[in-house]
């Protein structure tokens, strides 16, 4: 389960488990809670195809291809 954490400046920080169990962060800088809530939510999906080694559907690969390159980034 991902869950977002406030920093200051409405800094969001996300926190999830990898497929691996590994408890990870990611800082997601300035942004609106709700966007970074939606963030988590398509974070959860990706992980839980990955443990169960099923493919990606195409909404989610699409939102993975629209992420800008720095937030990306912070992800692989």
């Amino acid at each position: 389960m991902a869950s977002v954490t406030n920093s200051p400046n409405s800094r969001h920080i996300l926190q999830f488990y990898d497929q691996n169990g590994e408890r990870r962060s990611v800082r997601l800088g300035k942004m609106s809670k709700k966007s970074a809530e939606a963030i988590g939510d398509k974070v959860e999906e990706l992980v839980g195809l990955q443990s169960a080694k099923l493919p990606i559907d195409r909404e989610l690969g699409n939102w993975i291809n629209g992420l800008s390159d720095s937030l990306h980034e912070k992800f692989v």
